[in-house]
């Protein structure tokens, strides 16, 4: 079987195929010659015509063949095909040409020249133009010698111009292919190249991944040891530490009703003080422990009014305090989507610390609302009138244990802001506050 590699400027063999089989529907479409010339010259031409339909149907049945049962036969033949071709079209242009008087179809040739450019490249173009040039040539001086034309030097010559025209035409095409492979090629191994970099940049970046993954895995291994190490603590916390701080108020208790008429003032005082110290170390442990389960509990999202959340706890408030008289404003359809548990916290400790500090204003005044921030998103808000603060100590305001007024003058273990942040935070919120002392504060926040 001839291969592209025997004409580097010719088609692949399956492409040599297709290429067969399109030109079969061009051999169809031959069959509306007949027609038009019956219609152009009458009955006389019937026998020209059915000559013309005889030879494609012929020509059309012997590539069918091939191409249905034999195409490796066909290919091995594919150039004498089109020299078959060529004989066919001599056959009918002789006898056409003898009925019009005159030679008016020879180009018809170049169909096959063409093909023969694009099956077998520039040989077959070669081969197939000296044999169409020859036909031309050959049907002239017949048509000279039955007397239908008289002899003039350009009916012997055309054959020669005609095979000229044809070569050039055919190795034209055949040029053009080669071309058009090169570019084919080039472009393929381009794209090739790009492939292999892609690849290797892709095979890279599996093997950075990889190393991620693993160190990713090791850094939750080591992730889940201190979850469960800060477990044990809180356990230990919990259970260890709250034994002694027991014994020490139990005791100190049992001290001041048993001998309170044996001490002095003095050291009435004084138990009076351990034991208040017992409880606040109590409290502490017990904020401490509430900040770090915030961090292990599941986050669980959902569609939350917050209006009527602060209402609720706003409720409470009045409820334990109901000698405080506070005015509340609540702006109505405060919504987001957040975890109603955790945001509930926050809205405790924010209105719980609003509630603590207008404890010494005259009138005091708590607002809950919601503005648009920079970036379009909401940014919530609780205002009061109370104590405020002094913006230079603004960065310690959410850390853990820090305060900014002393316990004599408002209690407080310093965790509930530092709750704030935690639960803001770990909605991909974040949270700030701005205040004057004596002139209250604004704490905001975004979720």
């Amino acid at each position: 079987m001839a291969t592209a590699a025997e004409y580097p400027d010719a088609l692949e063999p399956v492409d040599r195929i297709e290429f067969e089989r399109l030109l079969q529907w061009l051999r169809l479409s031959f069959l509306a010659s007949p027609l038009f010339v019956v219609a152009s010259f009458g009955l006389p031409a019937a026998p020209f015509a059915a000559l013309i339909a005889a030879a494609t149907a012929g020509s059309y049945g012997v590539l069918w063949l091939l191409l249905k049962r034999f195409p490796a036969t066909l290919l091995r033949l594919q150039l004498g095909m089109r020299l078959l071709d060529c004989a066919l079209v001599y056959g009918v242009l002789v006898s056409y040409h003898s009925f019009l008087g005159n030679a008016f179809y020879d180009s018809v040739y170049l169909l096959f020249v063409v093909a023969a450019a694009a099956t077998h490249g520039r040989r077959g173009a070669l081969v197939v133009s000296c044999a169409a040039g020859g036909a031309v040539l050959i049907g002239r001086l017949q048509l000279i010698g039955a007397g239908v034309m008289p002899f003039q030097v350009r009916h012997v010559t055309d054959g020669f111009y005609y095979a000229l025209f044809f070569a050039v035409t055919g190795m034209a095409v055949a040029y053009l292919m080669r071309r058009s492979a090169e570019a084919v090629e080039r472009r393929e191994r381009a794209w090739r190249a790009d492939i292999a970099e892609r690849n290797a940049s892709l095979q890279q970046l599996t093997e950075r991944l990889s190393g991620a993954n693993a160190a990713l895995a090791e850094t939750a291994n080591q992730l889940a040891s201190t979850n469960k190490e800060l477990e044990a603590f809180s356990y230990s916390v919990s259970h260890d530490l709250r034994a002694p701080l027991r014994s020490i108020d139990g005791f100190s208790r049992i001290v001041e009703q048993r001998y309170a008429d044996r001490m002095d003032e003095q050291g009435v005082n004084y138990l009076q003080r351990v034991r208040a110290a017992s409880r606040r170390m109590g409290q502490l442990i017990d904020d401490l422990l509430s900040l770090s389960r915030l961090t292990r509990a599941d986050l669980r999202k959902e569609p939350v009014d917050l209006s009527a959340l602060a209402a609720g706890i706003v409720a409470d408030l009045q409820e334990r305090f109901p000698e405080r008289r506070v005015g509340v404003s609540i702006a109505p359809d405060l919504r987001a989507d957040c975890d109603p548990r955790l945001m509930r916290v926050a809205l405790e400790n924010l209105l719980g610390n609003a509630w603590k500090f207008t404890g010494k204003t005259a009138e005091p005044c708590v607002e809950i609302g919601k503005t648009d921030g920079a970036d379009g998103r909401p940014v919530f808000y609780v205002r009061d009138n109370g104590a405020g603060f002094d913006m230079t100590y603004a960065d310690k305001l959410f850390g853990a244990f820090q305060r900014l007024h002393g316990m004599t003058e408002f209690e407080g273990t310093g965790i509930g802001l530092a709750t704030v942040q935690r639960i803001v935070h770990r909605h991909g919120g974040r949270v700030w506050a701005e205040g004057e002392v004596d002139r209250g504060a604004t704490f905001f926040f975004t979720l």
